[in-house]
């Protein structure tokens, strides 16, 4: 009786060296974008291989690594020249979009109470993003601030910037009004 020799791979397909994009805890920068990818390499295979990708909204590829992923759940099946197959599954994960509330002062529909007053005020809450936030202010006569909260503040209009870790931003205007000053008219003496 002869002996008869079968070449099998050790260990079969195995993904080695994976990397998804990192933006700070997620693997998309900002809640919406399309900046994700996955990047890998197979060991134990035999021959060269093909790759099948599903994901969400009807996602397909036959491309071995991904970018310009929007987030989601990925699914890859790998198949070399002799049928063995690995399938692996991949989270690719985006923030909670920023979100801007605000509350702005409002004197019966003005931003001040009176002509040339400095009672305005704009407060802001955010939420969302990834890590801290930044604030930038500018307004009237070269106002800046990197507060949440504005107070005392003149009619004018202010622009904000909110920017997270990520470069995720919101930008906004806010226009606070003053009512007419007050005139006194002249009253003549005629009789």
């Amino acid at each position: 009786m002869d002996d008869i020799l079968v070449d099998q791979p050790e260990t079969g397909l195995q993904l080695t060296d994976i990397e998804l994009s990192g933006y700070n805890g997620y693997e998309i920068s900002c809640a919406g974008a399309f900046d994700g990818s996955i990047l890998f390499n197979v060991s134990g295979n035999q021959g060269p291989l093909s790759y099948s990708w599903t994901g969400p909204n009807g996602f397909t590829s036959n491309e071995p690594n991904l970018d310009g992923l929007a987030s989601g759940n990925y699914e890859v099946l790998v198949l070399d020249e002799n049928g063995c197959t690995l399938s692996s599954n991949f989270d690719i994960n985006e923030p909670s979009p920023l979100v801007l509330l605000d509350e702005v002062s409002d004197y019966n529909g003005f931003g001040v109470h009176c002509n040339g007053g400095n009672e305005g005020f704009i407060y802001l809450d955010i939420t969302g993003g990834s890590g801290t936030t930044k604030i930038e202010w500018s307004g009237p006569d070269g106002f800046i601030s990197e507060a949440s909260r504005l107070e005392d503040i003149f009619p004018g209009t202010y622009h904000v910037s909110i920017t997270d870790t990520n470069g995720c931003e919101i930008n906004k205007t806010y226009t606070l009004t003053e009512p007419q000053g007050l005139e006194i008219a002249e009253l003549s003496d005629e009789k």
